[in-house]
């Protein structure tokens, strides 16, 4: 049956009965008008049992249905809409279109200005639907979930199409997925609110998977969390495709994924974006709670915000993370504006964190002393800033241990920057003053599992401090060093008098003298040294050693203190006569 240049008015009275039965094949086409269909029960217009119906043309508008598909409603079969329209119809769920069961093909046309309690537009109860064009636009789910579509176990294909200004007041302000999988590969979600989570997309046991030619932009998750995407137990995949322009007022401004795992990556040439979100809470980009497995390859997540809270690029609560070639540009947070992990364990290889801005921490934060950040290939975090610009903060190693950064074989490009807070003008205590001291030499600030180019971490605050290992006592260390020459004179025996300045192996240069991690005291070098060079003179043995600057030139020249200051970044070494001198 072709419905063609014909009105079928059903003024608005509600019967039993659909205005049309449909078990074969239904094509509503050019300049066909259905209006007014009004039923106490489903299916508005159109009721459909394993039929085919083709909407090609035409308008149904103005169509309701008390329960399920204010417009059309289908068991089996397939509901096909290229062309025409179908406007401002009402049900409890699908106000245009409620499948039980078979495919929905939206290939063109429009739907739009709909109200439902869930399911603003299409209500999918099984099957499967699959978007390629059209104009899904206007729709709201009242006192539910997807302002455009709801899905309860059916598969959703979109590859074209625009889903626009769709709102829902609880969840999935365009897509509401209770299962199965969800992949977007073309087309344009935007503008589109939900009440609480999920402004674009909303998922829960199933997965989401996001393609090159994919928009999700300017959505909006107002009271909740995933300003475009929120997956509850769903896994997250992006081959390609943009997120932008989101916003959550919690977390997640462009993408939450609460437990499953994620996966972001290149498509041939075309790189995952995801930037300019924005979130109230934690993650202004993406965050990631507590699945494990998670790679982020070749993403470029830039110019995101949370402007109170952490993680302006990323931000990963008790998960593991792995982001390779990465980059992370331009976000703004209060601490890990590029990214933050709270007790979760992320590893760098290679890529870029640059250009982001803290406002009370760093390019990289950490929430507590057992996460686990690692670093490896040719990762540069460096140029990152404080909020005023006034200083530079790449990694901020905010608790006092050295267990949470770790090297684990960085490549000859690598440039990582650590940024220990703390006062650096504390004269009463310049020794300790750069927090207990993580941040100045002898003090050791990470772990590692390779020693691979460790000369490729620096210091954001003291500029020429050397990195050195540290392999006694607790294994595998790294502290920061700054040389100094230094000479050891013996004494061969008491009656040899003072000053002690035979030649020979009365005298040892050291040059440079690289102290140990934690040895920044005269004792603590003293003793050092005498351990590195026996007090052997030829065949007799000294009896005592004097530290002295080289060139010393009197016996009352020998150190008898040394520590590190920071308010001059310098060694200050106190001579037996009280002058000081400063390297």
């Amino acid at each position: 049956l072709t419905l063609e240049n014909i009105i079928l008015d059903g003024g608005d009275a509600t019967v039993t009965g659909s205005m049309i039965g449909n078990g074969g094949t239904l094509e509503v086409a050019e300049d066909a008008l259905i209006r007014g269909a009004s039923i106490a029960g489903n299916g508005g217009a159109i009721n459909s049992w394993n039929g085919e119906v083709h909407i090609n043309g035409g308008k149904i508008t103005d169509c309701t249905a008390t329960v399920y598909g204010g417009a059309v409603y289908a068991t089996g079969g397939t509901v096909r809409i290229s062309a025409g329209s179908v406007e401002q119809c009402q049900a409890d769920r699908g106000a245009a279109v409620y499948l039980k069961t078979g495919t929905v093909y939206m290939e063109g046309g429009k739907l739009e200005n709909h109200r439902a309690q869930s399911g603003g537009a299409i209500y999918l109860e099984a099957g499967m639907a699959t978007i390629t064009d059209g104009i899904l636009q206007n729709n709201a789910a009242t006192n539910g979930s997807g302002g455009a579509i709801r899905s309860e176990n059916a598969y959703v294909t979109i590859s074209g199409g625009t889903i626009k200004n769709n709102t829902a007041s609880v969840n999935g302000g365009a897509i509401h997925m209770d299962t199965l999988t969800i992949t977007i590969s073309g087309g344009e979600i935007t503008e589109n609110t939900a009440g609480e989570n999920g402004g674009a997309v909303w998922s829960g046991t199933g997965s989401v998977v996001i393609a090159t030619g994919a928009i999700l932009s300017k959505n909006t998750a107002q009271a909740g969390n995933g300003g475009a995407v929120y997956t509850e137990s769903s896994s997250f995949t992006m081959n390609g495709g943009t997120i932008e322009e989101n916003s959550a007022g919690g977390n997640g401004g462009g993408v939450y994924v609460s437990t499953g795992m994620v996966s972001i990556e290149k498509n041939g040439n075309n790189a995952s974006v995801i930037k300019n979100n924005d979130a109230g809470g934690n993650g202004g980009g993406i965050y990631i709670g507590s699945g494990t497995g998670s790679n982020i390859t070749s993403a470029k997540i830039n110019g995101n915000n949370t402007t109170t809270q952490n993680g302006g690029g990323v931000f990963v609560d008790s998960g593991t993370v792995t982001l390779s070639n990465a980059e992370i540009t331009e976000n703004k947070a209060a601490n890990g504006a590029g990214v933050y992990t709270q007790n979760g364990q992320v590893t760098f290889n290679g890529g870029k964190v640059e250009s982001n801005i803290a406002s009370a921490g760093g390019a990289v934060g950490v929430g507590s002393v057992i996460t686990r950040v690692s670093f490896k290939g040719n990762i540069t975090i460096k140029n990152n800033t404080s909020s005023d610009g006034t200083e530079n903060r790449d990694v901020y190693l905010n608790f006092d241990t050295e267990t949470i950064l770790v090297a684990a074989g960085l490549e000859g490009s690598a440039s990582v920057g650590i940024y220990v807070p703390g006062s650096m003008t504390d004269e009463t205590d310049p020794q300790y003053n750069l927090f207990r001291n993580r941040g100045v030499p002898g003090a050791k600030f990470a772990t590692y599992s390779s020693t691979s180019k460790i000369e490729n971490f620096f210091n954001d605050r003291l500029e020429g401090l050397s990195v050195e290992k540290d392999s006694t006592g607790s294994a595998g260390r790294l502290y920061w060093n700054k040389a100094f020459p230094l000479e050891v004179r013996y004494l061969a025996s008491y009656a040899e008098g003072l000053p002690p300045v035979k030649s020979g192996d009365f005298k040892k240069t050291i040059d440079p003298y690289n102290p140990p991690a934690g040895f920044n005291t005269a004792s603590e070098i003293a003793e050092h040294v005498r351990t590195l060079y026996p007090n052997v003179i030829g065949s007799q043995t000294a009896v005592f050693a004097h530290i002295f600057l080289s060139d010393a030139a009197s016996f009352d020249e020998y150190i008898i203190e040394i520590n590190w200051d920071s308010t001059i970044n310098s060694w200050v070494f106190v001579k037996r006569d009280g002058t000081k001198v400063s390297m």
